[in-house]
């Protein structure tokens, strides 16, 4: 949920943020999906109470079977615990970036970035559908969009070296 924010500082405050990389960022009225209809109907796809429900929800964040973490018992126990004593927070923010006013307001704020920006998804991210890229390039027309193929949400985790090289030619040379 960084991105939006990341997109209305470097908006907001140019001469504070020298390059910016939104990565699987909300913040746009991105293609439907599972995902976004559960938000838009007031539910969180996030949540979590029971053994299955964590693994629907590492299912929806994770593309790669083999990149999602481990959570064996009794850890498991604990996350679950942990998320359930979240969910009314967790609800709220959904609540706000899904459904708020604000919602679309980094798209709306992003034709005032003028730094060197990198727009970064994953092709089978469950969360937000990487039609939100081409939405945000729109409007930042100096941004270099990078469409990563087999991973979802959680590009970081399922494709380290691929977004280090991205954010590394960011840094380097303001395009990947």
């Amino acid at each position: 949920m960084g991105g939006g924010v990341a997109a209305l500082v470097a908006a907001g405050y140019p001469q504070r943020v020298s390059r910016l990389a939104l990565v699987d960022a909300a913040g746009v009225r991105f293609n439907d999906n599972r995902f976004g209809a559960d938000v838009l109907a007031g539910k969180n796809p996030f949540g979590v109470h029971d053994r299955a429900s964590l693994d629907r929800y590492l299912a929806t964040v994770y593309h790669l079977e083999d990149a999602r973490p481990s959570i064996p018992w009794p850890a498991d126990v604990a996350y679950i615990a942990q998320r359930k004593r979240d969910a009314a927070f967790e609800q709220a923010v959904l609540d706000r970036i899904g459904r708020g006013p604000e919602r679309f307001l980094p798209g709306d704020e992003a034709t005032r970035i003028t730094q060197p920006t990198l727009l970064l998804w994953c092709r089978q991210d469950a969360v937000i559908d990487p039609s939100a890229a081409a939405l945000y390039a729109a409007r930042i027309p100096q941004a270099s969009t990078v469409l990563l193929d087999d991973c979802g949400h959680m590009s970081l985790m399922e494709r380290p070296v691929d977004v280090a090289a991205a954010i590394e030619m960011l840094i380097q040379r303001g395009r990947p």
